[in-house]
């Protein structure tokens, strides 16, 4: 079989080693996928974990201060206004 004039010796050798490397990029990819995905999974998930929380001491604290007016009670003080000692 003869080579065409436009293509250099050696030239097809390098396609073939170019299409491997094709193939192992595309190879990495689908391995390292699911790691991405899980991690992303996770960091919404915990995201929203930590949100709640403070929606949940923010609300409790509101009604805390309701309750606390209710009864006449002063309110409390903030922590870490140095009043405890």
């Amino acid at each position: 079989m003869e080579k065409p004039a436009d293509e250099a010796p050696g030239e097809e050798r390098c396609a073939g080693i170019l299409d491997g490397m094709d193939n192992t990029w595309v190879a990495m990819l689908w391995a390292i996928l699911p790691t991405i995905v899980v991690s992303v999974v996770f960091f919404f998930i915990l995201r929203n974990v930590i949100r709640m929380d403070r929606t949940e001491r923010k609300v409790y604290s509101r009604i805390e201060a309701e309750e606390r007016a209710k009864r006449g009670l002063p309110p409390v003080a903030p922590a870490g206004d140095g009043s405890a000692n």
